[in-house]
């Protein structure tokens, strides 16, 4: 089925077409005898259809012209070729960045603050890295009245990892956001969400210029900016309230979760987890690996088989991890372990085919993980949009399991010749700078990618009144 963005184009090309039909008709068709008022008639109306189809065909071309420069092919074809290329079009995308209170960003960032994770080398630091990126991009820009859109620098993930630092909450010494004032984590979260929210709202004019229709935040935790696993009832008031809050906004973010209302596809961008694993960003691809005939594991995962030993928690990776440890544990060519390894980096190149399960929440670090050290992913797990799908093809170097087919994955592995693993394999080192982070950010890393979205997602956002015809969604 088309996209309606692949549907608009054809019709305006269609309509294009047509309007230079009518062009070589009228030029061509020749002009009625003169002699008759009715035949001067005539040829008037004739002549006046034509300056308006030759008007039509010009503002047809030009939207269809901006919008092909402007969008990405879904099915892969780069039509921007990054986004330090996009001083090619029509409009160089301007971003600006507000200035938030720092207690929303960089005072959580205090070396002396106890921590449950590095805010910043954890796999959830892409926030982070965002947003010092966007301060050095040719695309910011400081006035804000010629911006096309604003990012919100919000660390929602580094005040996670403090609220949940038991060290953290016996702090006395410490006041406002840090301390949490509700009974929970996530209660504090939503409450440190809110406050920002409520800055934008009364001290900011530009949210409501369009309802935060041309705002971007980054949500990198598992649930992005729900905070709690969708299919929960405790906190579904404020997961609600939130999703209301931002149902405008571009929210970039690591879920992909098709069947959560915590990720809209039509406005929302699915980025990569943040590797910062020195080795496993060395392994570039797989580029010094060993081709697939001589890998010794045909399947192989490393990591949780259920939720801190409870086999039993509910959505936990969807009961997949715990299915296939129960299913092909111990069978020839699987290996499946729970726990860490020092040679974790050694067995995924040694394996065709790496697992990548969801855990917790539907996305995970092992897709990126796997592309870089040159296992192909074999990725299990049903309604997920995965990282710059929109412009990645994964058919060409991932495997992709159904749900309902688990049972039969030893068939399904089994089926795929070497040759065609080895392709995949290879392909590898084509896509995996798009997994990257990068200081200073490199043309086709991950963040280059993001901006690359972002010029899409702008040219749509764009009020209606300055395109001939506006601009569709892009999904």
């Amino acid at each position: 089925m088309l996209s309606r963005t692949m549907a608009h184009n054809v019709l305006v090309l269609g309509t294009v077409l047509g309007c230079l039909f009518l062009v070589f008709v009228v030029q061509h068709s020749g002009s009625p005898r003169a002699g008759s008022s009715s035949e001067a008639g005539e040829v008037a109306v004739l002549r006046e259809k034509l300056a308006v189809a030759e008007q039509t065909v010009e503002v047809l071309e030009a939207a269809a012209a901006r919008q092909t420069k402007l969008l990405g092919d879904k099915f892969g074809k780069d039509l921007l070729s990054g986004a330090h290329n996009a001083a090619r079009t029509e409009h160089k995308l301007k971003i600006f960045v507000y200035e938030l209170p720092p207690d929303f960003n960089t005072n959580l960032l205090d070396p002396a603050i106890p921590r449950f994770y590095d805010c910043r080398t954890s796999m959830y630091g892409a926030e982070i890295i965002i947003h010092e990126q966007m301060l050095k991009s040719p695309f910011r820009t400081k006035n804000p009245e010629e911006a096309d859109l604003f990012f919100v620098p919000l660390y929602t993930s580094c005040f996670r990892s403090i609220r949940v630092s038991v060290a953290a909450r016996r702090l006395k010494d410490r006041e406002g956001m840090l301390r949490g004032r509700g009974t929970s984590v996530e209660e504090d979260q939503f409450h440190f969400l809110f406050s920002a929210l409520d800055y934008l709202k009364d001290d900011a004019p530009y949210w409501k210029r369009q309802n935060g229709r041309d705002h971007v935040f980054a949500f990198t935790h598992d649930f992005a900016a729900c905070f709690t696993y969708h299919k929960e009832d405790t906190y579904k008031t404020e997961r609600m309230q939130v999703m209301s809050s931002l149902q405008n906004a571009i929210l970039l973010q690591y879920l992909g979760d098709l069947q959560s209302s915590c990720f809209q596809s039509r406005k929302d961008i699915v980025i990569p987890p943040l590797i910062t694993n020195r080795m496993v960003l060395d392994g570039k691809g797989g580029l010094r690996t060993t081709p697939v005939a001589n890998k010794h594991t045909t399947v192989y995962f490393r990591g949780k088989l259920q939720f801190n030993g409870d086999a039993t928690r509910p959505g936990y990776s969807r009961g997949l991890r715990m299915l296939i440890n129960r299913t092909f544990g111990g069978r020839e060519g699987f290996s499946i372990n729970e726990g860490h390894s020092r040679s974790y980096l050694a067995e995924m190149q040694d394996a065709k085919l790496c697992l990548a399960p969801p855990g917790y929440a539907l996305w995970t670090p092992r897709l990126a993980e796997n592309i870089m050290v040159g296992c192909v992913p074999l990725l299990v797990g049903d309604d997920v949009e995965l990282p710059f799908e929109w412009l990645i093809d994964y058919r060409s170097f991932t495997v992709r399991v159904k749900e309902a087919d688990v049972p039969r994955l030893e068939e399904i592995v089994n089926g795929i010749s070497d040759d065609e693993l080895e392709q995949k394999r290879v392909r590898l080192m084509d896509v995996w700078r798009r997994f990257t982070y990068n200081e200073p950010s490199q043309p086709g890393d991950a963040f280059d990618t993001i901006m690359q979205r972002l010029a899409a997602r702008a040219a749509e956002r764009q009020p209606v009144a300055n395109y001939p015809f506006g601009f569709p969604s892009a999904e």
